[in-house]
């Protein structure tokens, strides 16, 4: 099923532009705090418990807020949470930079918890909205409009902590919060006059009890967990790592801000890799590659506390490397894997998936990013030390990674499988019952076998 558009070429190409050039705002957003808060908030006297709570509590907001939007939103009113998610960052962004010139001690912290607050529900209107409303643009090519989007935010992610740390260095604290404010508020203003009020003409609305429902189903569950703690990889980052290189690699903010490079520079490689993998059915294989790497990168970060000749630049600069690239293979496998379980649970439209997983994902990557900052970043590293936090965290996302196979076996995801609305519609009204997903050769097949054997011949043959 493709849906028709009545929008021109021109605007459908303006849309999904702005959207990328937006998501790497959020991106930049999102990766500008980790060199220079929790140095910052050091200074104010918090705690590494604290920080954790004032990182997380943005996640937290992101996560709540996640399940509002998925019940309310259409695509008729979806450019509304779309224009609005992306005015409400620019000035919760701002406001935390503002911050820093404030009071120190608990007047500092509540502050910060509030707009940190404030800024995730900005987050999770624009995170909701943006990949729907970008690739129903060209519901033909998702796969690609998937990848531009991950690419846009690990741009970001390059372009936060560097230019943080630069206009730190020629500015202060609140200098890079202020840049990136105004310059996400100009496309904001840009967005609102360009993007039409309605995508693709649907009346496809998300039910809140369709999207619970497909929440909790056993499979969603084991797919969602697994990658809520993978994604802590990015959570910890943020609370923890900038701390941990000043504090025992005897790194200034600026140097780790540079050093973040690293983490961004493979994510941003990573993204359109992965995303061409995607593309030729290869993501059930990367979700699993991605998966073993995560308590191997957890392993590499906690290796020099065994081998304390390797707490230097050069292997930190390899660790942060693994970490970028793991952290960009969670983003397009898994949300085509939630897409291939909502076909497989018997969701069929197009605009219902889509917004479900949409919110879906955005409530996983939310949920990993607080579990990383605060549990991870905060409460483990504050109690046990970084080192041992990583080999906890590791064993944790090991466990947790043997559900996750289970599920690929079980759902026949460790295959070739496709980013096509039109061949996983067809598929799921074929397999129905079976509760299998085939790609397009298999269909080819199965119809051969439809036309000479009986069904229990052909449930035989897929074996």
């Amino acid at each position: 099923m493709v849906t028709e558009h009545k929008l021109s070429w021109n605007t459908r190409v303006t849309v999904v532009v702005l959207s990328a050039t937006i998501i790497t705002f959020e991106g930049i957003n999102l990766s500008l705090p980790a060199p220079l808060f929790p140095t910052e908030a050091r200074k104010k006297g918090l705690s590494e418990t604290e920080i954790g709570l004032i990182t997380g509590i943005f996640d937290l907001a992101n996560f709540l807020f996640s399940f509002v939007v998925a019940s309310v939103a259409t695509p008729q009113n979806m450019k509304f949470f779309y224009c609005t998610g992306m005015i409400w960052s620019s000035v919760t962004v701002c406001c935390f930079g503002i911050l820093g010139s404030g009071p120190n001690g608990i007047i500092y912290f509540i502050s910060c918890m509030i707009v940190r607050s404030a800024n995730g529900i900005g987050a999770s209107m624009l995170y909701s909205t943006v990949l729907p409303m970008a690739s129903q643009m060209f519901p033909e090519h998702s796969s690609l409009i998937t990848s531009l989007i991950q690419t846009c935010v690990g741009l970001g992610f390059v372009i936060g902590p560097p230019a943080g740390s630069f206009l730190f260095d020629i500015g202060e604290y609140r200098t890079p919060f202020i840049v990136v404010a105004c310059l996400e508020a100009i496309f904001s203003v840009v967005a609102i006059i360009l993007v039409p009020s309605e995508g693709a003409k649907s009346k496809q609305k998300v039910k809140q009890s369709d999207y619970f429902k497909f929440l909790i189903k056993p499979g969603t569950l084991c797919l969602i967990v697994p990658t809520v703690a993978l994604v802590g990889l990015a959570g910890m980052r943020d609370s923890a790592y900038s701390l941990h290189f000043i504090d025992d690699l005897g790194l200034s903010e600026v140097t780790v801000g540079y050093m973040f490079i690293f983490l961004s520079v493979a994510y941003v490689m990573g993204g359109p890799i992965y995303g061409y993998m995607v593309e030729k059915g290869l993501g059930g294989y990367i979700a699993t590659a991605v998966m073993i790497s995560g308590p191997l990168s957890l392993f590499l970060l906690y290796l020099p506390h065994l081998v304390p000749a390797l707490e230097n630049l050069a292997y930190t600069a390899f660790v942060l490397f693994i970490n970028g690239a793991t952290l960009a293979g969670v983003f397009n496998p898994s949300y085509l894997l939630l897409e291939k379980t909502a076909y497989y649970y018997g969701y069929k439209h197009q605009t219902q998936i889509k917004t479900m997983v949409a919110s879906a994902f955005n409530l996983t990557l939310a949920s990993g990013r607080l579990f990383g900052s605060f549990v991870v970043g905060g409460i483990l590293t504050e109690n046990w030390g970084f080192y041992n936090a990583c080999i906890i965290y590791a064993t944790i996302l090991a466990i947790l990674s043997l559900i996750y196979f289970g599920w690929l076996i079980k759902a026949r995801f460790i295959r070739r499988i496709y980013y096509n609305e039109e061949i996983g519609d067809r598929n799921d009204q074929k397999t129905e019952k079976s509760g299998i997903l085939l790609d397009s050769k298999q269909e080819s097949i199965a119809d051969i076998f439809i036309a000479s054997t009986s069904r229990r011949d052909l449930s035989i043959s897929q074996m």
